[in-house]
């Protein structure tokens, strides 16, 4: 907190150098969490079903997507609320299934 006070003093007190400073912590907090969490592959959906944008034909539940390694997130539309799944193999971070469950709204 003092290092962070020590440069706003020394940025001076006009809100261009504080916002400068700001902006600075920003990026390197961006650029920490991107080397400790990677960064997204870029998406391949060939399977668009409600809203769940798939990479592959559903061939699993999404229990079953869900009970190994697995990318998992919700969408929903006027009238669905969905679960979608992606299975990745654990050991070599592919994909190889997709699942997903609708229920109305």
């Amino acid at each position: 907190m003092r290092k962070i006070a020590a440069s706003l003093a020394k940025a001076g007190t006009g809100s261009a150098s504080r916002r400068r400073f700001l902006g600075g912590v920003g990026a390197s907090a961006l650029a920490t969490s991107a080397v400790l969490f990677g960064s997204a592959e870029r998406a391949s959906a060939t399977y668009d079903i409600a809203c769940c944008h798939l990479r592959f034909v559903p061939s699993v539940s999404v229990a079953t997507c869900r009970s190994g390694c697995h990318y998992n997130w919700y969408c929903s539309t006027a009238t669905k609320s969905c679960s979608c799944c992606e299975v990745k193999n654990c050991s070599t971070g592919a994909y190889t299934k997709s699942a997903y469950s609708c229920d109305n709204t």
